[in-house]
């Protein structure tokens, strides 16, 4: 046996995939050294990856945690993918086209076969592929490391079935963490509750919790309500999100902001509730009314914005045009210059009471002050408790502009204590998994 206990994790995102979930099991993995334990990380090969990538992979992952990769299976695009190879090399007479002419699963008369069949293969959710070469190579890896615990990170939850597997098979403790709620999504329409896969995933969820020796959720409201679902309070953990000092770059710290203009900033994807409108309308009230003019106020979106939204659209209408600035998305470093530059940084979390984006510990370690768009829950509670700014209705335009209008004038009284960067330090976030993981491992 090693004299430094290996852990196996479990990540599907991990760099140099951009996902945000992925920086949480970043920061594990760069700290578990400082207390005790090896890194052994499985993930997906990069051409496997769907997703974003960072530009610089090499600069995100340290050198001393070791990393293996395994494939992702796509049944349904290799099927569609041969379906079209065939008939493109079949003979056949010119005829007009129609739809459904061209044989996609998705179009015409082959559509229903994709509504009937695409669920069972995206079940519990589209990354499932994973699950036979994850498996396959984890074994190996927990036998040829000897590792001590497995874990696992969802979403996408697909990884827990991995950690299930392993478990059976490698028959070592298991770690299931979940950065977000599976089945029981307060924002999951109740259409989709009433369907058969949800219902597999009902049972899938349950039996990933019964068979984990440890689950940990990263909310306290979250650990609470998963504890209060299935009973068994002592198998619940929470570990907070928090962030990296490492990840920052060096000109970040808390000095103090660098715009010209007072910049209120948001870094990051907006989409399902998470939409701005209601803000675009409380800026252009706000204007209005002269409080906000294009020499004082500039509000930054950067990163992915849903089309439903129609976010260009809308600041034309409001003719916000020189007050909102929209950026592409940027990778993760760049973010952290665009935030550490602005006055005050923008949260919008509706719909859930239970998470809290990753981004506001990156928040509370600039210092900056916070305008928080969400309802009573966990974020709010943060942000009130450690006084790091000031929280509004998502859904109110009355009440985000009195809040705004409000920031405007105590933005420096707001600013992130020592304790909270202490609470929320990546590094002491890292201490709380390794006490899991050696309780599990009978390690004192």
């Amino acid at each position: 046996m090693s004299p430094v206990p290996t852990a196996l994790l479990i990540a599907y995102d991990y760099p140099p995939a951009a996902a945000v979930g992925a920086q949480r099991t970043l920061r594990f993995t760069r700290y578990l050294k400082d207390f005790g334990w090896r890194a052994v990380v499985l993930t997906p090969r990069v051409q496997d990856y769907a997703g974003a990538l960072e530009p610089e992979p090499r600069k995100q992952v340290p050198a001393h945690v070791v990393t293996h990769t395994a494939r992702v299976l796509r049944p349904l695009d290799l099927g569609q993918g041969l379906r079209q190879r065939w008939r493109r090399r079949r003979k056949a007479r010119p005829r007009a086209a129609t739809p459904g002419a061209n044989g996609s699963l998705t179009s015409g008369r082959h559509s229903w076969a994709r509504r009937m069949i695409e669920p069972w293969f995206t079940t519990p959710d589209a990354h499932v592929g994973w699950l036979p070469a994850a498996a396959w190579t984890g074994y190996r890896l927990a036998r040829e490391h000897d590792a001590r615990v497995l874990y696992t990170t969802g979403p996408p939850h697909s990884a827990h079935l991995v950690g299930l597997t392993l478990k059976r098979l490698a028959k070592r403790p298991w770690v299931a963490d979940f950065r977000d709620p599976w089945t029981r999504r307060p924002w999951l329409d109740e259409a989709v509750r009433r369907t058969r896969r949800h219902q597999v995933q009902v049972r899938l969820e349950a039996l990933v919790v019964r068979n984990a020796d440890k689950v940990i959720l990263n909310t306290d409201r979250m650990r609470h309500e998963f504890a209060s679902f299935y009973g068994d309070a002592d198998k619940f953990v929470a570990i907070s999100n928090g962030f990296d000092p490492e990840a920052f770059p060096p000109s970040a710290g808390v000095e103090g902001a660098q715009e010209s203009v007072w910049t209120l900033a948001h870094a990051g994807s907006l989409y399902r509730k998470r939409d701005p409108g209601p803000l675009l309308h409380a800026i252009a009230r706000l204007r209005e009314q002269g409080i906000v003019s294009r020499s004082s106020f500039r509000l930054h979106l950067v990163g992915s914005i849903a089309g439903e939204f129609d976010v260009p659209g809308l600041i034309d209408r409001l003719a916000l045009g020189d007050l909102v600035q929209l950026t592409p998305s940027l990778s993760h470093s760049d973010c952290l210059q665009v935030l550490a530059r602005a006055q005050a940084l923008l949260i919008i979390q509706p719909g859930t009471d239970l998470q809290v984006p990753s981004k506001l510990f990156e928040y509370i370690y600039l210092g900056r002050a916070i305008l928080a768009l969400a309802p009573p829950g966990a974020t709010a509670d943060i942000v009130l408790e450690h006084n790091l700014g000031i929280v509004a209705d998502p859904e109110s335009e009355t009440g985000i502009a009195d809040g705004l209008s409000r920031m405007l004038r105590e933005w420096k009284s707001f600013q992130a204590d020592a304790p909270a960067r202490a609470r929320y330090d990546g590094r002491v976030l890292t201490g709380e998994l390794a006490r899991v993981f050696a309780g599990l491992a009978g390690d004192p």
